[in-house]
């Protein structure tokens, strides 16, 4: 699974610098910053309002994003089907009746563990003799 974009990375430990920033952002700038546009519209007043507005909103966004996701674990990492050993697919096949309910026991012993890639496993080790298969090769065989 791909690495979450540099916006979506989830902070084990949030630091109280950025609610800092933003209340100086508020109190100290905010209001001369706004009153000095709407006094004197030059093109740099004007400007720097934009900023601060923009600054301000971005901010309200990441900080509301962050307050609702803070309960949610971390994504789980991607099993990939060369990580799955031949014993666990057996056991899967062995331990239920039909090839659906050996995808999901699959599955659920391998959290990362694609559908798609749940299902050829179990299909090949169907697929395949038990005899034919090595003890000590990790996936299907091709």
């Amino acid at each position: 699974m791909p690495e979450p974009r540099w916006y979506r990375r989830v902070l084990t430990r949030r630091p109280w610098g950025a609610q800092l920033l933003m209340m100086v952002l508020l109190i100290f700038l905010g209001r001369d910053t706004v009153t000095d546009a709407v006094d004197d519209p030059s093109a740099w007043n004007v400007s720097i309002a934009a900023v601060w507005i923009l600054a301000v909103v971005v901010y309200a966004a990441t900080t509301v994003y962050q307050w609702r996701t803070r309960h949610r674990q971390d994504p789980e990492k991607c099993t990939g089907p060369v990580e799955v050993s031949d014993d666990a697919v057996a056991h899967s096949i062995a331990s239920t009746p039909n090839r659906i309910a050996a995808i999901k026991t699959l599955r659920e012993h391998h959290p990362g563990l694609g559908l798609r890639e749940a299902a050829e496993l179990i299909d090949t080790a169907l697929a395949t003799p038990i005899g034919c298969r090595s003890p000590h090769t990790k996936g299907p065989t091709r």
